[in-house]
């Protein structure tokens, strides 16, 4: 887990740098969005991780998602396994590669998925 507090560190110094107040003692100021299967085990770890150490943690179910609902967030955590369903029938909730601008972080299968479906290198192989 010490990964992922340095990955999201990263991505939470750009918005740092810009003034956000820490809440409390040791968390970083920003606002992280997960979405996945949020009623899996998996899910309740990453989102206590998050809450540990992120001002703010919102939870979206995938099959739920919207992307207006990052308009708030600084960094968006997608989290999919294949297992979940087959890449070919499960479409990437993000849309067109052109209309998302959210730093994004992919988890588990979600790099596969959205490289694959954004056509990026990394969708084969």
């Amino acid at each position: 887990m010490k990964t992922w507090v340095t990955i999201l560190g990263f991505a939470a110094m750009s918005v740092a740098a810009h003034g956000h107040p820490v809440r409390a003692e040791g968390q970083l100021p920003s606002h992280v969005l997960y979405v996945g299967k949020t009623k899996t085990p998996r899910a309740e770890q990453f989102i206590g991780f998050f809450k540990k150490h992120f001002a703010d943690v919102t939870v979206v179910d995938r099959e739920r998602f919207q992307p207006k609902s990052t308009d708030d967030a600084d960094v968006v955590v997608f989290d999919w396994s294949q297992s979940e369903g087959s890449l070919e029938t499960t479409s990437i909730p993000f849309g067109r590669l052109e209309d998302w601008s959210k730093p994004t972080v992919l988890l588990n299968h979600s790099g596969l998925l959205v490289a694959g479906h954004w056509q990026l290198i990394g969708g084969a192989g």
